[in-house]
């Protein structure tokens, strides 16, 4: 793939804060796409702010903080990507829980699936 193939281009990742998905966002901003990522933590940590800082890129990157759990938060977080780039292109779902004892069933299944089905 090129290095600037996906020039112009903008991204947002549900879920991307941290692993996979942290690092399929960097090898976007490196080919020059602009990125947005969303997740529930109020900001992101620094370890992966640092990371993304030190993609080869010009291409810039913000943070949504974003419960995938809610509906309402999901749609307005593509809302606002759009808002501050003009148009979204590329969408990659980073996101899942596992099912723990104790954790209720219908969270799991809200962010495994309903917020894959809302992010099309």
């Amino acid at each position: 793939m090129n290095r600037r193939q996906l020039a112009g281009k903008v991204a947002i990742l549900p879920g991307a804060s941290r692993s996979l998905g942290l690092h399929v966002a960097r090898l976007l901003l490196d080919r020059g796409a602009r990125v947005v990522i969303c997740d529930v933590q109020p900001e992101l940590n620094s370890d992966a702010a640092a990371f993304l800082q030190q993609s080869d890129r010009s291409s810039p990157f913000l943070y949504i903080p974003c419960d995938l759990a809610c509906p309402d938060q999901i749609k307005n977080s593509f809302k606002k990507a759009i808002e501050s780039f003009g148009r979204l292109d590329i969408v990659v779902n980073s996101l899942g829980i596992a099912y723990e004892r104790g954790r209720a069933w219908p969270r799991v299944v809200g962010i495994n699936f309903v917020t894959t089905i809302l992010s099309k």
